[in-house]
């Protein structure tokens, strides 16, 4: 019982394991020195570890993704922004353009009909 505790302790330690961990383990002289209640409660939890390790593994990769997404997202937005302002500052720049040609025409019938 005393090693199967020092076991379950040295587990909880470990973040992770692998499948080649875990063959290793449940191949090891210390393993098969137990009793076979030990072994089975031992396989159950180093294959509950393995799930875990791999379940998180998942998640950092998806986490991975995600970040990389929000990422790109930003980065659209921020482009996307950006093009609508240089839009806005064209169109902004074109009536600007029309209104001083206009006021030109206006000061020039102006000079014209004063002249006339």
């Amino acid at each position: 019982m005393a090693m199967q505790q020092k076991i379950i302790q040295a587990l909880e330690k470990v973040k992770t394991v692998t499948k080649e961990q875990v063959d290793g383990f449940l191949t090891s002289k210390g393993f098969s020195q137990l009793d076979e209640d030990s072994q089975k409660l031992l396989e159950k939890l180093m294959d509950l570890k393995l799930k875990i390790s791999d379940a998180m593994k998942e998640k950092n990769s998806a986490q991975a993704d995600v970040n990389t997404l929000s990422s790109k997202l930003q980065t659209d937005s921020t482009n996307t922004q950006i093009k609508n302002i240089k839009d806005v500052k064209k169109e902004y720049d074109e009536l600007i353009t029309k209104v001083n040609e206009a006021l030109k025409k206006s000061k020039e019938l102006s000079v014209t009909s004063q002249s006339v």
